[in-house]
């Protein structure tokens, strides 16, 4: 296996405040027990079919959203290498992982016993700050991410529709103190294991949080072409478009704030995957239902892109839509 970026948080450099250096957690990894399960023994566990494989959409939801206007003048901005990954699972497990001052968005689809969750996985390169005035200087080194975030959430008895963040595992630093004081993105310390076909995620400690591996790739294309010829993934960026919805631990007050994922992909690549994956341990309250079942993406619903500008936008004032 090509072990790529294994480590545990990046701490900060004494010579320079803003720059970052790597901390290495060596992990004890002799091979990937998610990974490489074969779904086809016997005696592993089946993949979910849970109601449907298809794609759903904001279409499929009942609710409309803010869409962010303008462009991004303060934040912090990425060129992402990574995977989008959307899989169905029933409703019930997805509720269970929300607070209780949230709730899903009604399925209007003709499968409305369940709900998509949304992983994004990769590499956040050349990072940067957005400041007033077109500025963008540099941040400080390249890191790995996990992010698992569930689409189409209201706040309780609302209609505006959210990504609501449940965790994100990364190995920098200062990329995780901002995340977490700003913007409530719930992120944690972690080392990964990557080949060109399989992703893990280990916690502190060594043992494996999550396993994913690609099953089949399709051609790159450039993404305005993918956005006209590629199913759903015009769809895919509608997702995106929603305002992201983080939770505060350190106020006492409303504690859900919002920001945006700017995804600017006129220069990206794109192509086609299919994925399957298990979580190995929970990542949040109410995941443990989650734990140890094989989950595929849905049909035309897994997506590799390259070259892709991430901008993350500071939080506005207050989220009461």
């Amino acid at each position: 296996m090509t072990v790529r970026n294994v480590g545990i948080g990046r701490r900060p450099r004494a010579s320079r405040r803003a720059a970052l250096i790597t901390f290495a957690l060596c992990v004890g990894v002799s091979g990937c027990e998610i990974c490489n399960d074969d779904s086809s023994d016997p005696g592993s566990t089946p993949t979910q079919k849970a109601a449907t494989d298809s794609f759903l959409g904001a279409d499929d939801f009942a609710g409309d959203y803010i869409a962010k206007s303008g462009e991004t003048t303060m934040g912090g901005s990425a060129i992402y290498e990574g995977r989008i990954v959307v899989s169905n699972q029933l409703r019930s497990q997805v509720e269970a992982v929300l607070p209780s001052d949230l709730q899903l968005a009604a399925n209007t689809s003709t499968t409305p016993d369940v709900h998509p969750v949304m992983l994004i996985f990769g590499h956040q390169t050349k990072t940067g700050w957005v400041l007033p005035g077109g500025f963008e200087p540099p941040v400080g080194d390249d890191y790995s991410e996990l992010i698992l975030m569930i689409p189409f959430v209201q706040r309780l008895g609302r209609q505006k529709l959210h990504n609501y963040m449940v965790r994100i595992y990364l190995n920098d630093h200062w990329a995780l103190v901002v995340g977490n004081w700003w913007y409530g993105l719930q992120k944690i310390d972690a080392g990964f294991a990557e080949t060109p076909n399989s992703f893990e995620v280990f916690d502190g400690l060594g043992a494996q949080l999550f396993g994913l591996t690609i099953t089949s790739s399709g051609n790159w294309i450039a993404s305005d072409d993918a956005q006209m010829n590629l199913a759903n993934y015009q769809d895919l960026l509608t997702i995106i478009d929603m305002p992201v919805l983080g939770t505060l631990s350190w106020t006492p007050a409303d504690q859900h704030v919002c920001t945006y994922f700017d995804w600017q992909v006129a220069a990206a690549e794109v192509r086609p995957i299919a994925t399957r994956h298990k979580y190995a341990k929970a990542f949040a309250a109410g995941l443990d239902n989650w734990v140890g079942t094989e989950f595929s993406s849905v049909l035309d619903g897994a997506f590799e892109v390259r070259g892709l500008k991430w901008m993350l936008r500071m939080p506005p004032a207050g989220c009461s839509y």
